[in-house]
């Protein structure tokens, strides 16, 4: 199923594009366009989306600017929805101006923390917005929370003021929280007395002198509201984490920098306007909270999460669980995802681009999304599952973690990863129509037997079963496993799990995903852990079924392999003119390939399953794979492969392959070159010979290049830099090469061999040195072409010498960073030619070396894929 919208040419985002063209004279036709250039162009995106918005700042405005001030603002009602309070806009300036006048009366100022316990209400909105008022930082968590995670919260932000509800109503029944909140109270005191004040919203105050009730709070003469003038900067939030692995992390957030990004969701993204009613089904201890929560009154957007939605269903579906295809029941369903770590989406849907039913359409404006595999490699191109990274900037990054030591530890949370890139801990798949698929958090990532995925897949499946209420699936691995398994854990509506039941659950994970997906133990429990804000806790309980303490990890999970071991998938095979003499039963640096081996071969290649901890499954890496589609090797003879700004994944086969290593060493070690040399390339135009010129004249060499035909020369002139190219194959081609060489050469590369460099020795200067590379001409000659001018090598000393780039494997990495730098920065260009077919088109590709090019046969292609980067 596909969501158009109807009129995407009247909407708020569309009107942004268009400003945006108008302004910097672009032509941004889709929001993809748009996407790009809010990344590209950060700071004047942000400079955009603030006038846009009609942000007010710097000077406090002198008059409320509604168009409606008797218009409702807010309205809220407690459970059963009989008791309704709704302030107009008129009405809710008012209470603010009360708000902010008592809590100043109260002593509390810029930069003082207030904390709430409190319920979904308008008294709640109004502690939160007067805090803003006035520069203090506001934090709430929710009265479902028990003692011990008040405490392990507002320890660490030690608040002036608390707001609190003791009483709160829930499933028909008023609930006593005095003494739980009176015993948190006590705790924070004995840990650290800030506390001067806790006021009581709603229900009934406790026997403590610093308690009071809100009317004695609010019992002030209110004075004209003025805002408190703050920097973009300054904080007006701070979030916590959920605390599951150790003490809640406490995420402060810049009052701007939120400002402006729920701006740009509720304006841009959501097309809202002063006429919308917004609605978001959560709790005050969620993120999502702090949007300015809105009971159901004639809602036109509305927020929740999947598992309310299928709460919401059962209505609509005679009491079994809802599936995708039901969803078509609600006329706009956006799915997006974010987190409370940058209090914002990351993908989402939007108005403008048309999106599948289930999938999430694009990355927010201002967020540069990218999939990595473990390596740091992106595969977002290849349609495999990985993780969620922020490569660039975004201006809704927290400032910090509140507390001593919280700038490390917001760095460890969201940097150590991917040193210097935001990693957001999700795991993702793009699709090949350019939507993303959300599959679970990273620490909840699935690996039996070296195959990874998320758990919302096997999720996606038992939704489709209405005797299920709820589940959650977890890896264990004892340390006395050698294999992760599966553990699924369901909670049922009612009766007992059977093992008909249990057997129709394997059966239809099996059809649906895979055998490997199937758990290998399903057992019924009496409840599904979440926390605070709606999440399942599968990595801590994944810890506790492995026999270890519920802490955070990151270590690699493992298969059915020998440690270190890994199987991969070729993608692509180099052919090389050194496959030529690995077929000559002559002496050599390695024994020829017997019939019935595996031909030899450097392929590029994704591992499809692995044991181990560096190379897992989705990364790409170059290897010794020979002429296979699949490969079983040991991660220590995998090189990681990076792909970035200019460097593509099939140039590890040529400029950064064995192809731009022969060029480099042949050229730096054994020739030596350097500025104001004169150097000859024969098989310019070849895999080889192409980055030897290119790499030369970086060297400050004039490079003459020899090609076989005028193509191919005005090509190595034209478009690699070559000063020179002649055709060998033309009728005064000596001639042309003498005058070419009036000054001698210094440095000969040579890749031909025969009659070229026999003649080539007569234009040699003294101490000249020829670096044999390769002879491709003498391939397939029965009798080689002896040297005429063998006593020019004697009477002008020149040195010869032939060398294999194997010698110099120890230092790949050396070149390979200046090629890669090179590549990058656009000064040596790459060619190769793809040859498909699969392995049946190595041997026809083979015979096409002699022509001069660098080819790799696509040996398979990686499903979802689309054309490799």
């Amino acid at each position: 199923m596909r969501w158009q919208h109807p009129s995407p040419h009247l909407t708020r985002l569309d009107a942004f594009r268009r400003q945006v063209n108008q302004k910097y004279k672009t032509q941004l036709q889709t929001y993809d366009d748009l996407h790009k250039w809010s990344v590209d162009e950060l700071e004047a995106f942000c400079r955009e989306l603030w006038a846009f918005c009609g942000v007010v700042y710097t000077k406090p405005p002198t008059k409320v600017a509604i168009a409606h001030p008797d218009a409702i603002a807010v309205s809220a009602c407690r459970e059963g929805g009989t008791q309704w309070q709704h302030l107009s806009w008129r009405e809710l300036r008012a209470r603010i101006e009360l708000w902010v006048s008592s809590l100043k009366a109260a002593g509390i100022g810029k930069g003082d923390r207030i904390a709430t316990v409190t319920t979904n209400s308008i008294d709640s909105v109004l502690v939160l917005l007067a805090a803003g008022c006035i520069g203090a930082i506001f934090s709430s968590t929710s009265p479902d929370l028990g003692t011990q995670g008040i405490v392990e919260r507002y320890m660490q932000i030690q608040p002036k003021i608390i707001f609190c509800d003791s009483e709160v109503l829930y499933n028909g029944k008023i609930l006593d929280l005095r003494s739980k909140l009176s015993a948190a109270l006590k705790t924070l005191r004995e840990r650290s007395d800030t506390v001067e004040k806790v006021v009581v919203l709603s229900g009934r105050t406790w026997n403590d002198s610093t308690v009071i009730s809100s009317a004695q709070f609010l019992d002030v003469n209110p004075v004209p509201l003025q805002f408190e003038q703050v920097g973009f900067d300054h904080p007006i939030y701070i979030l916590f984490s959920s605390g599951t692995t150790g003490a809640p992390k406490c995420i402060c957030h810049a009052g701007g920098a939120a400002l402006l990004q729920q701006k740009k969701e509720f304006i841009l993204n959501s097309d809202m306007n002063l006429d919308s009613v917004y609605y978001q089904y959560t709790t005050t201890g969620w993120m999502m909270w702090n949007y300015l929560i809105l009971e159901e009154q004639g809602v036109t957007h509305w927020g929740t999460s999947p598992n309310f939605l299928a709460t919401l269903k059962q209505k609509f579906t005679n009491g079994t669980r809802p599936t995708l295809e039901t969803l078509h029941l609600i006329r706009w369903l956006f799915n997006g995802s974010g987190g409370t770590d940058l209090v914002s989406g990351i993908v989402d849907c939007n108005v403008l681009q048309p999106f599948e039913l289930g999938q999430i359409s694009r990355p927010q404006l201002g967020m540069k999304v990218e999939i990595w595999n473990s390596l740091g490699q992106r595969i977002e191109d290849f349609g495999v599952e990985g993780d969620l990274v922020i490569t660039k900037p975004f201006f809704s990054m927290p400032i910090t973690f509140w507390g001593d030591g919280g700038t490390e530890k917001y760095r460890l949370a969201y940097f150590d990863r991917f040193e210097g890139f935001w990693w957001h801990g999700d795991f993702i798949r793009r699709e090949q129509n350019g939507s993303y698929e959300i599959l679970g958090r990273s620490d909840g990532v699935l690996n039996p037997r070296g195959v990874r995925f998320g758990t919302a897949e096997l999720y996606s499946v038992l939704d489709k079963f209405p005797q299920i209420a709820d589940y959650i699936a977890v890896g264990q691995r004892r340390p006395e496993d050698r294999d992760e398994q599966v553990l699924l854990f369901l909670k049922m509506k009612s009766g007992r799990l059977d093992k008909e039941l249990i057997m129709s659950i394997k059966s239809s994970i099996r059809k649906s995903l895979s055998a490997r997906h199937v758990p290998a133990l399903i057992e019924q429990v009496d409840d599904i852990p979440y926390t605070l804000n709606g999440k399942r806790v599968e990595n801590v309980v994944k810890d506790i079924v492995s026999g270890r303490n519920p802490r955070s990890h990151n270590g690699a999970e493992l298969g059915h392999l020998e440690d270190g071991e890994t199987i991969l998938r070729v993608l692509y095979l180099s052919i090389d003119p050194a496959m030529r003499g690995w077929l000559d039963n002559d002496r050599s640096y390695l024994a020829p390939v017997e019939v019935g081996d595996v031909m030899r071969g450097q392929g590029m290649a994704v591992v499809e399953e692995s044991r181990s901890e560096t190379f897992t499954r989705g990364s790409f890496v170059l290897a010794n794979t020979g002429w296979r589609e699949v490969a079983k090797l040991h991660e220590s003879t995998l090189q990681a492969v990076r792909v970035s700004h200019n460097i593509q994944l099939t140039d590890w086969l040529g400029v950064l392959g064995y192809t731009g290593m022969s060029a480099y060493f042949g050229l730096t070690d054994i020739g030596k070159v350097g500025a104001g040399d004169l150097v000859v390339i024969t098989g310019a135009a070849g895999a080889t010979g192409c980055i030897a010129g290119q790499i030369a004249k970086l060297k400050g060499a004039t490079v003459i290049g020899i090609a076989g035909s005028d193509e191919k020369c005005s090509w190595l002139v034209s478009e690699l830099g070559f000063d020179i190219a002649l055709n060998y194959k033309a009728s005064n081609f000596k001639h042309e090469f003498t005058s070419a060489t009036e000054n001698l050469i210094d440095v000969f590369y040579d890749n031909v061999g025969g009659e070229i460099l026999d003649f080539a020795l007569t234009r040699a200067k003294q101490h000249a040195r020829f670096v044999m590379c390769g002879a491709v001409s003498q391939h397939n000659t029965l009798e080689p072409y002896g040297l005429k001018n063998y006593l020019k090598i004697v009477r002008l000393r020149i040195r010869m010498e032939g060398f294999i780039v194997l010698d110099y494997e120890n230092r790949f990495a050396e070149a390979r960073l200046r090629l890669s730098e090179w590549l990058k920065d656009g000064k040596i260009k790459s060619q190769q030619t793809i040859v498909k077919g699969g392995l049946l088109g190595a041997e026809q590709a083979l015979l096409g070396l002699y022509e001069g090019r660098k080819l790799l046969v696509e040996v398979s292609k990686y499903e979802g894929q689309s054309d490799l980067p």
